[in-house]
């Protein structure tokens, strides 16, 4: 397996020194991603503050009077969805990276969710509301993660609220077969415009 490194101040993927086609970048350049005021700099800027405030909790090393009063509430819920679902995280922020699709990204949790199903599955964070590139992004992940030998697995989105409340959206295997079926066809697309751009 090739060793894929992410550059977090340029936001991308590295296979030595060639740039690998990030799963959001591919959404973004087929009209697929999400476009609007939740891509505004401050919404970006929450959600990476709110996934790193996640994995600190995750390992146990979160401080929390350091935390941001308008971060903590995503925190708190967080911290009830997994004594509500009795979360088990088997890997937090992953790096994925099909070798034979070539493209990468970021899973937030490899986990298990005990107490609602005893299945091994990819659960993607999101700190604001839903959008139809989310089913896509998890799509991307779990071809990603099929495409690593590892074992197949189900997907969900879990939504954190400022309320300190949070949702859960589940894809059954069927549903999450159609998702990374949907994820295939927007990749398609993708290199064909990339065939179009150099042709």
């Amino acid at each position: 397996m090739r060793n894929i490194r992410f550059d977090p101040v340029e936001g991308k993927y590295w296979d030595g020194a060639r740039e690998v086609p990030r799963v959001s970048r591919i959404l973004e350049e087929t009209g697929h991603g999400f476009r609007g005021p939740r891509g505004s700099d401050w919404h970006k800027e929450k959600g990476t503050l709110v996934h790193r405030a996640t994995a600190l909790y995750d390992a146990g090393t979160l401080d929390w009077d350091s935390l941001d009063a308008t971060i903590r509430p995503y925190v708190e819920a967080w911290k009830k969805f997994k004594s509500d679902t009795g979360c088990k995280c088997i890997a937090v922020e992953t790096i994925l990276y099909s070798e034979d699709l070539d493209y990468a990204g970021t899973a937030d949790r490899v986990c298990v969710l005990p107490k609602v199903s005893g299945r091994e599955m990819i659960l993607d964070i999101k700190s604001g509301g839903k959008t139809k590139d989310h089913r896509l992004q998890l799509g991307a992940y779990t071809a990603a993660w099929a495409d690593a030998a590892l074992p197949r697995v189900s997907s969900a989105n879990v939504y954190l609220k400022p309320s300190g409340k949070y949702s859960l959206t589940l894809f059954s295997p069927e549903e999450t077969a159609a998702n990374v079926a949907d994820w295939l066809a927007v990749l398609a697309e993708y290199r064909r415009q990339e065939e179009d751009l150099w042709s």
